[in-house]
């Protein structure tokens, strides 16, 4: 069967409630600004294999750093599905 090595990636659906609820805290007091364009997602450390089935398809993800004030949050005109990812989330710590 042939497998894919993917990075972890989560949706804040995905995380535990109260850091789901911090989370959302953050955004309503103007945290964030930068990737409101898109639906957020948090990098992990974790990396695993998975069978290549598994995949439900492909996205784009805008990483920003704040070091990178000259990033472009806007969409392209193609039908990717694009998200931005400003947070590392530790699963193992439910750390965010």
């Amino acid at each position: 069967m042939p497998m894919v090595t993917c990075r972890w990636f989560y949706r804040p659906s995905d995380l535990p409630a109260s850091l789901r609820e911090k989370w959302a805290m953050g955004l309503n007091k103007g945290a964030n600004k930068k990737q409101k364009s898109f639906p957020e997602v948090f990098i992990s450390n974790t990396i695993d294999e998975n069978p290549i089935a598994s995949v439900q398809g492909l996205c784009e993800i805008l990483i920003y750093s704040e070091t990178d004030e000259s990033k472009s949050f806007m969409q392209d005109d193609d039908d990717e599905v694009v998200y931005t990812c400003c947070k590392r989330y530790d699963p193992q710590a439910s750390l965010l």
